[in-house]
């Protein structure tokens, strides 16, 4: 493990369309309360 830390990187995710993505693009961070901003 202490070999593979150096060269992991986190994992792309992209979510275009559908629940996800809405979701992706709205909801903050959960160190200030997840809290969802509407689309307009």
């Amino acid at each position: 493990m202490a070999k593979r830390k150096p060269n992991w990187r986190p994992p792309t995710i992209t979510y275009n369309a559908g629940y996800l993505a809405t979701f992706a693009a709205t909801v903050g961070q959960a160190d200030v309360g997840c809290v969802g901003n509407r689309v307009r």
